[in-house]
């Protein structure tokens, strides 16, 4: 005897899927930005593949890397001078249904090289001044290093007839020829971690009338009443550097 009956296959939504794993990152710091496709990363058996929702559903570490989704395109901004890892969690829903994959991010430390956080003013001489100390301390800095650690030089003085240079426990010293005019380039080198700056500024002084100086003083005299009159040079008494005596 023969028996027929119905069967009802009852369907069931099946969930999305990773089909092609987000492969892990690496980049080295301050790295430009980075943009993922993630059109393929899930697909779902149920529904159109073009109609999964992404979204991230975890970033570990913000302060390393910030992370958007538009167009179904992750888009990475690294953050500046930071370096490390983060996990980052991409979701795929589908009909209501998730998946989820996660990746690596590495930001590989780079050594920023030392910068001239405030350079150093031009400097204006009176013609009479002989020294003047400029302190080094907040010239140069350096995200990647103590700014103690620094180390300074004098890397040229374009006149050293004019002015000569010192450095001393950070500290820069200008001694002026005295009642010398003239202009000089004066530069400062910073090393951090082997890697070098520089930062040049000019010494100039300005040509300024200085007041005439007794070269030769007149002596006393004595003389007994009624002597006759008597003359005395005065052309040797007095010089002036900015005059023909």
């Amino acid at each position: 005897m023969d028996l027929a009956f119905k069967t009802t296959v009852t369907p069931v939504d099946d969930p999305p899927v990773i089909a092609n794993k987000i492969n892990d990152l690496t980049v080295d710091e301050d790295a430009t930005d980075q943009s993922i496709d993630l059109y393929d990363v899930f697909t779902d058996i149920d529904n159109d593949d073009t109609h999964i929702q992404t979204i991230i559903a975890d970033n570990f570490n913000i302060s390393l890397v910030a992370a958007r989704i538009s167009d179904n395109v992750l888009n990475l901004r690294f953050q500046p001078d930071q370096s490390g890892e983060a996990e980052l969690t991409i979701m795929g829903m589908s009909n209501g249904l998730t998946v989820t994959d996660n990746f690596i991010i590495t930001v590989n430390p780079v050594d920023d090289p030392p910068v001239v956080a405030n350079a150093i003013a031009d400097v204006a001489m009176d013609i009479s001044a002989e020294i003047l100390s400029i302190p080094l301390t907040d010239v140069f800095a350096d995200i990647d290093n103590q700014n103690s650690a620094i180390i300074k030089t004098i890397q040229s003085n374009t006149n050293d007839a004019f002015i000569t240079v010192q450095l001393s426990d950070n500290t820069l010293t200008l001694n002026h020829q005295e009642n010398v005019e003239g202009e000089s380039t004066v530069t400062v080198q910073a090393i951090s971690n082997w890697i070098v700056i520089q930062d040049s500024f000019t010494v100039y002084v300005n040509a300024s009338d200085i007041a005439p100086e007794v070269q030769t003083p007149i002596a006393d005299i004595t003389v007994i009443e009624d002597t006759a009159s008597s003359r005395i040079d005065l052309s040797t008494v007095f010089t002036d550097l900015d005059n023909n005596d």
